[in-house]
C-alpha cells in the first residue's frame, strides 16, 4: 500500500509540524521493514504502529485520528476505507483513481494524492495548516457517505435493482 511513501512523506511534514505524529494501524509482512524505515529517517519517536487490529479496537483508533490518510489504491479499486473514515466524521486524503472520482470530488468529500511522496507531502502540509477547510471537508464526507453509501441504502439498491429485473423478467415472460 506503499506506506513507505507515507513515512518519507510524514518526515517532511514533521520538519514543519514538530508536533505532528502518524498512527499506522494495521500490520502486515512490511510492518518491520517500515519501521526501520521511520527509525533511519529519524521519526520514529512520532510514529507508533499497533500491528493487527481487531475490529472491535477500530473505533478507538480512529477516535486518535484528525485526519485519515488512504493515499494508495489500484485504479480499479475504490476502498471501503474511505467510505468508513467518512462516516467517522473524518477528513481524508485519499487516492486520486478513477474509481475514487467517481464517487468522491476532490476539495469537496476529499483531497486526492497522486500517490508520490511530493504529492502526499503537499496535501498533508495543506490540510494541517487549514483546520476550517478540514472541518468542511469532513462534514461534506460525512453527509455524503450517510445520505447515499450506508449498508442500508446499499441493500435498499440491491433489492430495487432485483425487483426491477424481476418485473422485466415477468413481464417478457407474459408476452
Amino acid at each position: 500500500k506503499k506506506v513507505d511513501r507515507l513515512l518519507i512523506a510524514f518526515e517532511r511534514v514533521q520538519r514543519v509540524h514538530s508536533t505532528a505524529s502518524l498512527l499506522i494501524v494495521g500490520g502486515g509482512k512490511e510492518e518491520e521493514n517500515l519501521k526501520a524505515l521511520s527509525v533511519s529517517l529519524g521519526i520514529a519517536n512520532k510514529v507508533k504502529f499497533t500491528g493487527w487490529v481487531t475490529h472491535d479496537r477500530m473505533p478507538s483508533c480512529l477516535a486518535e485520528f484528525d485526519l485519515a490518510v488512504h493515499h494508495y489504491a489500484s485504479d480499479y479499486m475504490s476502498p471501503l476505507k474511505l467510505f468508513e473514515y467518512m462516516a467517522c466524521g473524518l477528513p481524508v486524503v485519499g487516492p486520486n483513481t478513477p474509481a475514487v472520482k467517481e464517487v468522491f470530488q476532490d476539495g469537496i468529500h476529499i483531497v486526492l494524492s497522486e500517490g508520490t511522496t511530493e504529492s502526499l507531502t503537499e496535501k498533508l502540509l495543506f490540510m494541517i495548516a487549514n483546520g476550517d477547510f478540514r472541518l468542511k471537508l469532513a462534514a461534506a464526507g460525512e453527509a455524503l457517505v450517510r445520505d447515499h453509501y450506508s449498508w442500508e441504502k446499499n441493500a435498499d439498491l440491491i433489492v430495487k435493482t432485483i425487483c426491477a429485473r424481476v418485473e422485466r423478467l415477468e413481464h417478457k415472460n407474459n408476452r
